[in-house]
């Protein structure tokens, strides 16, 4: 059974990379977090086709196009979110609104995640009461005065 009406907007966002690494996943994300909705059926679509010239991927998300969600005290269209979200103009020109926000949230996610991505355990020894914490990149004259405090 189709929910699909005569007359009814579609919106669709596309692109060639794998969902978990496209900002589009993030936008959908944010859409979705402030009351926005993806099609009943046939919202998302990733595939991979063969053509002459190698394999070509493309992901496609679809949305309710006629739903409006709230963003604080207005309604926007998914047309008018996706503007917004993707306009660093528009968002320096609103610092306090929820789109200027949510999109702030999901770069320094992004780029907190990239941070983290670099970044090594450290060694955590204990003896007794006392303990030392030993970054591994640490020369290893320093590691021995470290052990040696304990």
């Amino acid at each position: 059974m189709s929910h699909l009406k005569v007359g009814m907007r579609i919106d669709y966002i596309r692109d060639d990379m794998p969902p978990l690494k496209s900002p589009n996943t993030d936008l959908i994300g944010a859409w979705l977090a402030v009351g926005g909705e993806l099609l009943d059926e046939e919202n998302f679509h990733d595939t991979v086709e063969e053509t002459k010239d190698g394999i070509r991927r493309q992901v496609i998300w679809s949305v309710k196009g006629d739903k409006l969600a709230k963003c604080g005290d207005e309604e926007l269209s998914f047309e008018e979110f996706r503007r917004r979200w993707l306009s660093e103009e528009w968002r320096k020109a609103h610092p306090g609104h929820l789109v200027t926000i949510l999109k702030a949230q999901r770069d320094y996610a992004v780029a907190l995640k990239d941070w983290l991505k670099q970044q090594k355990p450290c060694a955590l020894i204990r003896k007794g009461r006392r303990h030392v914490v030993i970054h591994p990149d640490l020369p290893e004259d320093q590691k021995q005065k470290l052990l040696s405090q304990l």
